[in-house]
């Protein structure tokens, strides 16, 4: 077998992590050179050959003294961003099916949302205004995506992309409307939940487009709560 065979045999039998070898950069000498010679074997993890033992921390050769949190903690984090990313779709939700419920449930009442307005609008103030209309418009949408969250303890920041459209009509003519954006939120733990505490939308384009022609739909078509389908597909 050799040299490189050697190499993948020895990368695909690891127990966690595959070593990493580090080495003599060219042209690099004195203390900021030492720090690339090949350490051999090593039992810390991604310093050296050696296999590594289990252990809470990992400590990363280009910044050695560093520690990443414990396991726990990492684990932790990961969840209160899922939690907050639901969050965030859930608002979008209960916006496009005029659900004041699940509204409730994801926006603090007392909560500032600047929704293009020189003047915030309060989270119980909003959430009343999504109640059900008497003769909603049909074609309601909200898609959200490319997150970025940032959890400080029990506070988080995070910046969401959207797109949304609707149908509109003003003076008998339908035409489609399409908005562009980023929110700009800032969510607060309570106790095991998070719930949107500021809102701001950052406008980045937006178009409004005359139908000249409907295409035909199928039979199913998106509802309010609690008569769209989706209530009780998710109810099975």
């Amino acid at each position: 077998m050799d040299a490189h065979g050697r190499s993948l045999r020895r990368i695909q039998t690891e127990r966690y992590w595959p070593p990493v070898r580090s080495r003599r950069i060219r042209g690099i000498s004195g203390n900021e050179g030492s720090r690339y010679q090949d350490r051999g074997a090593s039992t810390e993890p991604c310093l050296g050959r050696g296999r590594r033992e289990r252990s809470d921390v990992l400590i990363y050769p280009e910044n050695e003294g560093t520690e990443t949190p414990a396991l726990e903690d990492r684990i932790r984090l990961l969840e209160d961003k899922e939690s907050i990313r639901g969050v965030i779709i859930a608002i979008a939700r209960g916006v496009d099916r005029f659900d004041n419920v699940l509204l409730g449930d994801c926006i603090h009442p007392d909560a500032d949302l600047w929704m293009g307005g020189d003047m915030p609008i309060k989270g119980a103030v909003f959430v009343e205004k999504l109640s059900v209309p008497s003769n909603p418009r049909p074609g309601r949408m909200h898609v959200v995506g490319n997150h970025r969250i940032d959890v400080d303890g029990d506070r988080a920041l995070s910046e969401s992309y959207v797109i949304s459209c609707q149908d509109i009509e003003v003076d008998d003519t339908r035409s489609t409307r399409l908005r562009a954006g980023r929110y700009l939120d800032r969510l607060q733990r309570f106790g095991t939940r998070w719930r949107l505490m500021e809102r701001i939308l950052v406008d980045e384009w937006a178009r409004s487009d005359v139908l000249k022609e409907i295409p035909a739909q199928g039979i199913r078509l998106g509802q309010p709560s609690p008569d769209d389908i989706s209530y009780e597909w998710f109810a099975r």
